[in-house]
């Protein structure tokens, strides 16, 4: 491996994708010439004066210790993301189908919901003594409310609606989130910052790569080790996301409110109504970013090894709460 492919794989690590390139000339540790030298803000590596291709002359590749974990060796903020990463057409393409997917479901969901309350409303008229509605009635007042609600929901337009935005809303969410985690890379420790950046799906994978053993001996770490770190890492790193969302959310509340339907003459009813509904939303938000840690430990000691069940996990916990508070 020559000195360009080494300072390639290297560089690229770069956190802000950015390498500060500075050639410059020193000794090496046995007193040497060191001809060909690079620095950036996270390497520094140097080479024998001589052929720069051959391996041989590679004298070092240090890291600076402050930007790295020193005990998995991963660089910190490596899974920071770009601004514009949710605008490729892969991200794209799985926000959409992840989106469009969400959304049949809720509406199926809540219309199997409702028609279950509708049958149990009608049972107990039929039930009751004092109402004069007879089976046949019941039945067909369901059969009518079926109907009805059918076509409403599962209208081609309102469904477009719906997914169109909710696409929106997660473009919005994601730029937030970038914008939050700048303020904290800019404000906090790499160390810190990194904490609340991380991918927990990423680093599940990684925990697992690197510690897992399924006894727990020889120093490995079994599902249940894991589930509770896993649990720690997704509130911290979840945390940016939940308060993007509610950040989202709650101008959303603010524009439909106090513009889009707006009324002088009742302005006390909707400042109350605005204020329960942000309170709602506050304590929705933050009961799901504890229900998608408690997912995450919980997906994590049921699914098989690997970061897939601390990411289904997690998004079944936040997505059940929802549902609860709903």
């Amino acid at each position: 491996m020559g000195f360009h492919t080494l300072y390639h794989r290297l560089a690229s690590k770069d956190a802000h994708g950015n390498a500060n390139v500075n050639a410059n000339r020193g000794l090496c540790m046995d007193g040497k010439l060191q001809t060909y030298a690079v620095q950036t803000p996270e390497y520094s590596i140097g080479c024998y004066k001589g052929d720069e291709s051959s391996s041989k002359n590679m004298l070092a590749a240090s890291v600076r210790r402050d930007l790295f974990d020193p005990k998995t060796g991963r660089v910190y903020l490596s899974d920071r993301r770009h601004w514009v990463d949710q605008l490729k057409p892969r991200n794209m393409a799985v926000t959409c189908v992840r989106l469009s997917a969400l959304q049949l479901g809720q509406i199926t969901a809540g219309y199997y919901n409702d028609l279950l309350d509708e049958t149990m409303r009608l049972d107990r008229k039929v039930m009751d003594m004092d109402d004069p509605m007879t089976r046949e009635q019941a039945d067909m007042l369901e059969r009518i409310w079926s109907e009805t609600e059918w076509s409403r929901r599962f209208d081609f337009t309102s469904i477009s609606m719906k997914i169109k935005e909710s696409i929106i809303t997660a473009q919005l969410t994601s730029l937030v989130v970038r914008g939050l985690e700048s303020i904290v890379v800019a404000n906090c420790t790499v160390q810190v910052a990194d904490s609340y950046i991380i991918d927990p799906f990423k680093e599940a994978k990684r925990k697992f790569e690197r510690d897992y053993d399924s006894t727990g001996e020889n120093g490995g770490k079994t599902k249940g080790d894991i589930g509770k770190e896993m649990a720690v890492v997704c509130l911290r790193a979840n945390a940016i996301a939940f308060f993007a969302e509610y950040i989202v959310s709650q101008c959303r509340l603010a524009y439909s409110t106090f513009y889009k339907n707006y009324s002088k003459s009742d302005k006390e009813e909707q400042m109350k109504l605005f204020l329960k509904a942000s309170s709602t939303l506050a304590f929705s938000r933050m009961l799901g970013l504890l229900a998608s840690c408690a997912g995450a430990c919980v997906g994590t000691l049921v699914l098989p090894p690997g970061g897939y069940g601390t990411l289904l996990g997690s998004n079944i916990g936040d997505s059940l709460v929802a549902n609860l508070i709903k």
